[in-house]
């Protein structure tokens, strides 16, 4: 009974191929026939599918199961001709002429296709460049700000650099100055005069009031003031600065240079000696 359905199949399919050319040239009966015959390869593809599967239960359940993979095997091997046939049978049986017009319409879709393809790689290709441009635009743009920034933030640095240099030379150079006028700096405002003078490099003129008896330290106060009780207190660094004391008296005006350490209200200056300016 099977092979008979099979041969009944194979012999409509030849039959319909032999008794094509009898049908009348009308599209409608064609198109009819070949979807008919395209309807059979589909309807095949799912019966296969489903005699496929019935087979791997019923092989699963251990139960008979050759005669659906003998039919899954018909079935397959019908889809393939019958959805081929089904598709192409309406070109096999066209005259010349209308193979003719047939093929001329397949070149100019095909054309029209490439055209299309060609248009959309073009309009690709233009939109990535403009992309790619607008990318290395804004690169630029970042890499000018970059720069802009890093040539900003050096010149900043070099101003600094040089404040720096400039703020250092002018400490390193010698204020000349006066034991009374950094007295009454420091008398008036004791804040300013400590901005003013810590850490300068001065050369200053006072009266010694005070030798120390180690030799560690003199004491410069005002000269035209007398009953003063802030001085500088210079602090003797060598051997050569204790020799040149050893000099001088109380009440001596001299003059030296040095650098001020610390400077407070109440014990007035503090001075590391660097020399005396012998007259």
């Amino acid at each position: 009974m099977r092979f008979l359905c099979v041969a009944s199949a194979a012999h409509f399919l030849v039959s319909a191929k032999t008794n094509y050319n009898m049908l009348p040239s009308i599209n409608g009966e064609r198109e009819k026939m070949s979807d008919l015959l395209l309807f059979l390869g589909l309807s095949s593809i799912v019966a296969s599918h489903v005699f496929f599967i019935i087979f791997i239960v019923r092989w699963i359940m251990k139960r008979s199961k050759w005669k659906f993979g003998v039919v899954f095997a018909v079935l397959c091997f019908l889809t393939l001709p019958l959805t081929y046939i089904g598709s192409s049978l309406d070109y096999w049986m066209m005259t010349p002429e209308e193979r003719t017009a047939y093929d001329e319409s397949v070149a100019l879709e095909a054309s029209r296709d490439a055209e299309e393809r060609a248009e959309r790689e073009a309009s690709k290709a233009a939109e990535e460049s403009r992309k790619e441009e607008s990318r290395l635009a804004e690169e630029s743009h970042k890499e000018e700000s970059r720069l802009a920034e890093e040539s900003r933030k050096e010149e900043s640095r070099l101003a600094e650099e040089s404040r720096e240099a400039a703020e250092e030379s002018a400490r390193n150079e010698y204020l000349t100055c006066t034991v009374d006028e950094l007295v009454d700096e420091l008398e008036n405002n004791a804040l300013n005069a400590k901005d003013s003078y810590e850490g300068r490099n001065v050369e200053i003129t006072g009266r010694v009031e005070v030798i120390d008896a180690s030799g560690k330290y003199i004491c410069l106060y005002p000269v035209d003031n007398e009953w003063s009780f802030i001085s500088v207190q210079c602090f003797v660094v060598n051997k050569e600065q204790i020799n040149y004391i050893k000099k001088i008296s109380n009440g001596d005006i001299i003059t030296l240079r040095g650098k001020i350490t610390s400077v407070g209200e109440i014990l007035g200056y503090a001075l590391n000696i660097h020399e005396f300016i012998e007259e």
